[in-house]
């Protein structure tokens, strides 16, 4: 009920802000800077996201975009659909600084970017007009350019670039600039692919808590700590000098 309420005065209140900005005509103050939106349509299409989705405050999503149930969009991250789709599987985790786009090469096949279940992208990555299918480990720093393929449950070194048109096969480990074959991974790693989605997924789950608490939880836990503060202040540690 209180949400309902709440959705009415502010839908009100920024009916009321309009009119006055239009009664005040020149006169009137024109806020410059646009508000930010976690999820944003582009050319009348929108982003459908699905499930127990974690979309980070700061990050953004734009346009033809499908993101899967379980997954998670960290901080400062950017998944930009506007020309074509782009896809994200269930419980994949795309951390912080990534940046997801469509490729915009002209006459290439496929302008889509694809991203499976159950896997890791991890900070400071670049995906753009490529396909990464289930259980793939792309460590932090790595590039994966237009039509590159990387197959299932394979590793991407951190730092690599994966060139325009490559295919990497499953199971396998690639690393460098540009990316190369360095070796098959074992069972072990290819299993911790997945175990690595998962733990994302427990700790995304830890993060929707938190963004979703109310100003009057928020205050508490500020007041909490105020109030721990000032008995600290009335603290004092005197040591006692052993005499020699």
């Amino acid at each position: 009920m209180s949400k309902v309420l709440g959705d009415m005065f502010r839908t009100a209140g920024e009916q009321l802000a309009t009119l006055g900005t239009f009664l005040k005509g020149s006169h009137a103050h024109k806020e410059q800077l646009n508000r930010h939106r976690r999820v944003m349509g582009f050319l009348k299409s929108r982003p459908a996201v699905g499930s127990n989705v974690f979309i980070a405050p700061n990050a953004t999503v734009i346009g033809k975009v499908n993101v899967g149930n379980g997954s998670s969009i960290y901080y400062n991250s950017v998944v930009r659909g506007d020309t074509d789709a782009i896809t994200i599987g269930s419980n994949t985790n795309i951390q912080d600084r990534v940046v997801i786009q469509v490729n915009s090469v002209s006459g290439t096949d496929s302008n889509s970017t694809t991203i499976g279940d159950n896997v890791t992208i991890e900070p400071g990555c670049v995906l753009r007009g490529c396909v990464i299918e289930n259980e793939v480990f792309v460590a932090a720093g790595s590039t994966i350019l237009h039509g590159a393929v990387v197959g299932s449950r394979s590793m991407i070194e951190q730092g690599s670039t994966v060139t325009a048109g490559t295919v990497v096969p499953s199971g396998e480990k690639w690393g460098g600039t540009p990316a190369k074959h360095i070796r098959k991974l074992t069972e072990e790693e290819q299993n911790s692919i997945k175990f690595s989605s998962e733990r994302q997924k427990e700790l995304a789950a830890e993060h929707i808590k938190e963004n979703d608490k109310e100003f009057y939880q928020l205050q508490a836990e500020i007041d909490h700590v105020e109030y721990r503060e000032d008995k600290l202040a009335f603290y004092n540690y005197n040591p006692v000098r052993k005499e020699l």
